[in-house]
């Protein structure tokens, strides 16, 4: 069987198991290249990143509930929730990144601590299909005074609109990543980064690692997907045959039986044939 699986949605970096695959695996690589990419967004250092547990707690069923793509708490950043989306954001992905910017902002708090011991919380949603038709690329929410300066930096939401983004002949590490993560895919991820910073790099080779798994399941897939069809069609050509052959042999008898002057309502019954069949033959 040729093989026919190809580049579409399941091999781009913005897919869910995918990026969880590069980014949440929870190595000193994948927290580093976690590391990096947050860095690139936010602007600053991170220093460690340790990944959050990101599972919706048993008992809270009547609780708000949403599992962020990836979640990790970093040295000098705070929180941060990561959520990548492929197809166009439900209307009230603003109004969730906010709720939980601070629930996270108030949960990872510790108790005793003083207020300006108190660490951010970030909410990333990196998305290919714009939630703001402004034609901006990247898209900062914080606290700010009337004059739009942001005052208080602690509670903070980024958007990247990856559809927007626009690049010149300097590339910063923010866009080499959203490159990768808007136009990777298994054709053309390895020369696509081969100019970037090493991080984006080994990511890349991640990413061709995790597809090449998972391009080899569905062509396995596939397989097993034609070998039932064609299994399904000799079935159905055997008793075909069968019935085409019993058909000829009733008709075989029934002109023998009419040879011998048996009646044509007797050889109807004895050979399941109809009358007009028989007078027929």
């Amino acid at each position: 069987m040729a093989e026919n699986v190809k580049d579409i949605d399941l091999f781009t970096p913005m897919n869910d198991i995918i990026f969880k695959g590069i980014f949440a695996k929870n190595t000193e690589k994948s927290n580093r290249l976690l590391g990096s990419l947050i860095s690139s967004v936010i602007g600053k250092p991170v220093g460690k990143v340790t990944l959050v547990n990101n599972e919706p707690a048993a008992n809270s069923t009547e609780d708000k509930n949403i599992r962020m793509d990836v979640v990790c708490m970093t040295k000098h950043a705070g929180i941060v929730d990561i959520e990548v989306q492929i197809k166009s954001a439900d209307e009230d992905i603003l109004k969730r990144l906010e709720f939980y910017t601070a629930r996270n902002f108030v949960q990872s708090q510790s108790k005793g601590r003083g207020y300006d011991e108190l660490q951010p919380a970030y909410a990333i949603l990196i998305t290919r299909k714009p939630v703001i038709m402004n034609g901006r690329f990247e898209e900062w929410f914080a606290m700010r005074n009337g004059s739009g300066d942001i005052k208080i930096g602690l509670q903070n939401i980024v958007i990247l609109q990856l559809s927007y983004l626009k690049t010149g002949t300097q590339l910063d590490c923010l866009d080499e990543w959203c490159i990768f993560l808007e136009k990777g895919n298994r054709k053309t991820a390895e020369t696509l980064v081969s100019g970037f910073c090493q991080e984006v790099k080994e990511a890349s080779e991640v990413f061709m690692e995790l597809t090449a798994d998972l391009r080899e399941r569905l062509l396995e897939i596939q397989r097993d997907k034609a070998a039932d069809i064609e299994r399904v069609r000799a079935k159905r050509m055997k008793a075909e045959s069968f019935a085409e052959g019993n058909a000829a042999g009733k008709r075989e008898m029934a002109k023998a039986m009419r040879a011998k002057g048996i009646d044509i309502a007797a050889i109807a019954e004895i050979s399941g044939l109809s009358e007009e069949e028989i007078r027929a033959l």
